[in-house]
């Protein structure tokens, strides 16, 4: 798979070096075989001549043609999963660019400044975590056969005004129902300092954190309740940053299924969630300074 990703990457004049090789390669080997053939055959009557050159052909066309169905196998697949990155990528942009036409709409129609300036960011916020599950649940989550569907759940972990501690201000689901996590944090602002958004605000350089199995004891992940494993499979946990790179709080998309992300992804996923971050971060940054202004004021 590498091989085929990097030969699909190099300039027209490599490709055609390559091919010219494979090809003066293959045509050596059919003018030499046959002559050593001849050369060392000559013991043998005919029929047992004409028995190993057509094991000999026979052998030589099918690691040929096992070769050519391979290299077929690996580009279609490959430019498979660029058509759906392609896609899911167009359908993020799609379901964010709604956001704005609607808030275009809300300007226009005169709103209050109390929903303009206080209800309006954390509202937006939801708006934009509802965006980015609607994007994977479209595109993953409407098998036919409900045995394949793919549960998500997304959520926007940050720092509580409160107390401080970590909490989730949005999420989204299938249910529409509120993080179980979240119930049980109520009166505790520690209850979230052993997730991976906890270590990610730790981190000198937060990163994405890509969770494939769960299960597995060395990816370092830990229920926050019994059987969470069982609802959250596989998990991606993004960083959202501001512009000075300083953390304003964490992206996750969780999924019911194992290995569904994984490691070798992370650049596209990256770069699929960074659309959704960069909004994420302008709400959360004006809510910021919404907050402080208010706390000055009072």
């Amino acid at each position: 798979m590498k091989f085929v990703i990097w030969y699909y990457k190099q300039p027209p004049i490599v490709k055609a070096l390559f091919n010219s090789c494979v090809s003066a390669f293959a045509f050596i080997f059919s003018a030499i075989i046959p002559n050593e053939l001849v050369n060392s055959l000559q013991i043998f009557k005919f029929y047992q001549k004409a028995l190993i050159y057509i094991g000999v052909f026979s052998l030589v066309f099918i690691s040929y043609f096992l070769a050519f169905v391979l290299f077929k196998s690996k580009k279609e697949k490959m430019e498979a999963e660029q058509k759906a990155e392609d896609e899911l990528t167009l359908l993020a942009y799609t379901k964010c660019d709604k956001i704005i036409t609607d808030e275009m709409a809300m300007y226009s129609n005169n709103c209050s400044i109390e929903k303009l300036f206080v209800g309006e960011p954390l509202n937006i916020i939801q708006k934009i975590v509802s965006a980015a599950y609607e994007t994977f649940d479209d595109y993953y989550g409407n098998s036919v056969n409900p045995t394949e569907r793919i549960k998500f759940e997304v959520t926007f972990m940050s720092k509580s005004y409160i107390d401080g501690g970590i909490t989730i201000p949005a999420s989204q689901n299938r249910e529409n129902r509120i993080p179980t996590s979240l119930q049980l944090r109520k009166g505790r602002a520690d209850f979230y300092n052993n997730t991976i958004t906890a270590s990610i605000y730790r981190e000198a350089r937060p990163s994405i954190h890509i969770i494939e199995d769960t299960s597995d004891p060395r990816s370092g992940y830990e229920e926050l309740y019994p059987n969470q494993q069982k609802r959250i499979q596989s998990t991606i946990v993004f960083p959202v940053l501001s512009n000075e790179n300083i953390l304003l709080g964490t992206l996750v998309v969780h999924c019911d299924k194992k290995n569904f992300f994984r490691i070798e992804k992370a650049k596209f996923w990256s770069e699929l969630l960074e659309i959704f971050a960069k909004r994420l971060a302008y709400e959360k940054l004006y809510l910021d300074n919404l907050v402080k202004t208010l706390k000055h004021t009072i």
